[in-house]
């Protein structure tokens, strides 16, 4: 059963940039699950479109081998598409492996109608 804070990528070596499902800006909490990897990924980068600056996060590796990783929550506050650079590195070198773009629709920000806060804090 997939759970519901979890964007899914399978990736395929034929491939490198794969489109993941869509998620709404203000989610938070959310997890990038990687499948079909050939390779191994010691991090992923993630960088909204049209910036120069990635967030670096590091991987485990669930009972099933599926590679995961937090969706850094700042990026989930823009409503601009989300690339994720699926990354290899060692003590000599690095590379990106793969690409997956995460898709994030506009929404308005809510507001508490009693109090007029934000109820998006933990964003």
């Amino acid at each position: 059963m997939e759970r519901t804070n979890v964007v899914y990528v399978n990736v395929v070596a034929s491939t490198q940039t794969t489109i993941t499902n869509t998620v709404y800006q203000y989610d938070y909490g959310l997890e990038l699950c990687i499948t079909g990897v050939s390779g191994a990924v010691s991090e992923v980068h993630f960088s909204t479109e049209g910036s120069n600056e990635a967030i670096a996060r590091d991987i485990y590796v669930d009972k099933d081998n599926n590679i995961l990783c937090s969706i850094p929550d700042a990026m989930l506050k823009q409503s601009k598409n989300i690339r994720c650079f699926i990354y290899a590195a060692d003590e000599t070198s690095g590379m990106t492996l793969y690409e997956a773009i995460i898709p994030v629709t506009a929404r308005g920000r809510a507001i508490n109608s009693s109090s007029g806060e934000t109820t998006t804090d933990k964003t």
